[in-house]
C-alpha cells in the first residue's frame, strides 16, 4: 500500500510540472501568434494597394487609347 501512495505522489509531480510547461509554451506562441497577425495585416494592405495601382493604370491606358482615337 505504501508503494501506491508514493507512486502517486510521484505521478501528480509529474502532472505539476507538465501542465507548467504547457503553460509556458502557451505564452510564446502567444507572441509569435500576435507578430503574424501583424504582418499578415501589412501583406494584405500591400496587395490591396497594388490592386489598386493596377485598376488606375489600366484605367488610365483605356483612357488615353481612347483619346488617341479620336
Amino acid at each position: 500500500m505504501q508503494n501506491i501512495k508514493t507512486n502517486l505522489k510521484r505521478g501528480a509531480v509529474a502532472v505539476v510540472a507538465a501542465g507548467s510547461s504547457l503553460a509556458v509554451n502557451a505564452a510564446d506562441y502567444t507572441t509569435e501568434i500576435g507578430a503574424a497577425g501583424s504582418e499578415a495585416n501589412t501583406n494584405q494592405a500591400a496587395v490591396m494597394g497594388a490592386v489598386i495601382a493596377l485598376a488606375v493604370i489600366g484605367f488610365g491606358v483605356t483612357a488615353l487609347v481612347s483619346w488617341m482615337r479620336k
